[in-house]
């Protein structure tokens, strides 16, 4: 699924590179934007311990390159999820399990921007990423903490609207894969078959230089 995902990304980006879709006079290079979303794991493990659902906000800055429509640039930000397990599977606990998840995607990707009317763009891309992927376990004042760096691939679309002379707001959404995750604890390390894939969807604020 995740080889087919990512060719995928790879023709899409064949397609857009070849494409002949107009230049947009209104574009005049750059911008720069704020997000808050909503953010899901989407590995089944994570969505068993209740990790698969919390919010992400992040920074993005894009620049134009070679032609007219085709854009580079680069995002980073944070996204946050925890649960507070009394079970499991189907076993009570004397007392909750808290857990905290903390993720920090880096990425660098490619968009190419299809007016469709003046003010409103589209936005396709994808790119490559290096995430930071922190879980903090509390169980009876006992904490124990896990971390890995995992490379990952993402792909989106986003729909934009200029509502003054710079400054636009859109919505997107976004699909990301990873490594499986090797965690990396103060005893060691242990490898797993679980993901930090995620889906972002939610609202974008920023100004067009």
């Amino acid at each position: 699924m995740k080889k087919l995902a990512f060719t995928l990304v790879l023709l899409t980006f064949v397609a857009l590179m070849s494409s002949t879709v107009y230049a947009d006079k209104y574009e005049l290079g750059a911008d720069v934007a704020i997000k808050v979303q909503y953010f899901r794991f989407t590995d089944s493990t994570l969505g068993d311990l209740n990790l698969d659902n919390g919010i992400y906000v992040g920074i993005e800055a894009y620049k134009q390159l070679f032609v007219p429509n085709l854009y580079f640039g680069v995002e980073a930000g944070w996204a946050g999820a925890n649960s507070s397990l009394s079970s499991i599977n189907g076993e009570l606990l004397l007392n909750n399990i808290d857990i905290d998840v903390n993720y920090v995607p880096i990425e660098f990707n490619a968009k190419y921007v299809i007016p469709i009317q003046p003010g409103l763009k589209l936005s396709l891309g994808g790119g490559f990423s290096y995430n930071y992927f922190k879980m903090n376990v509390d169980y009876y004042g006992l904490s124990a903490n896990a971390d890995d760096w995992v490379f990952g691939g993402q792909f989106f679309a986003a729909l934009d609207y200029q509502f003054c002379t710079n400054a636009f707001l859109g919505i997107e959404a976004k699909y990301q894969l990873t490594e499986n995750l090797n965690l990396h604890t103060s005893g060691g390390s242990f490898s797993s078959d679980t993901s930090a894939d995620n889906f972002r969807v939610g609202l974008n604020l920023g100004y067009r230089f």
